[in-house]
């Protein structure tokens, strides 16, 4: 058994790259500055590559067709929960995909994962929803529980549009 294992460092590559830059970067750290200032450099970034994860989940958009309907939507599928942190970048991405998809005028934001919101969330997506009416746009949140609607409805969003499941989205009023 040696200090250093080598032969983790090729599968911790193709698990996660990031992973094995911290490592190297710790280990440089470590011998070149002491073990203690090497350790916090490693934790220094690995919190801030979970914090800038936080700060912006990925979400892909897709253009996706309604089979009951044929109506085209733009269906945006975040990652995580929804802080005020991150949805700054959630709302800067819808804006980006309305004006890169201008012939879609409905944006369905599927709300599966999220878990937990505060009260900077809940009420920048009031103002998203009621920005994209001004502009003939129909956000519907998807997979969305009783107590988002809730939240939107305590936020002063009246009939918030929210469905639960894939046969709701077809029926909503767009």
């Amino acid at each position: 058994m040696t200090m250093i294992e080598y032969q983790a460092l090729i599968p911790m590559w193709r698990i996660s790259r990031l992973d094995v830059v911290t490592c190297m970067i710790t280990f440089v750290g470590s011998v070149f500055l002491g073990m203690e200032y090497g350790i916090v450099i490693g934790v220094g970034i690995s919190v801030a590559a979970l914090l800038i994860q936080t700060l912006r989940p990925p979400m892909g958009p897709e253009v996706r067709v309604d089979i009951q309907t044929g109506l085209k939507y733009l269906l945006v599928k975040p990652e995580g929960g929804l802080k005020f942190p991150s949805i700054d970048h959630l709302r800067t991405q819808v804006n980006k995909v309305t004006y890169r998809y201008s012939h879609v005028r409905i944006i369905v934001i599927d709300m599966e994962r999220w878990t937990s919101w505060d009260y900077t969330a809940i009420n920048s997506l009031v103002a998203l929803v009621r920005g994209m009416k001004k502009i003939d746009i129909s956000l519907i949140f998807y997979n969305c529980s009783h107590q988002w609607t809730k939240a939107f409805e305590a936020a002063g969003l009246k009939n918030p549009p929210c469905c639960e499941d894939s046969g709701q989205l077809s029926t909503e009023p767009l």
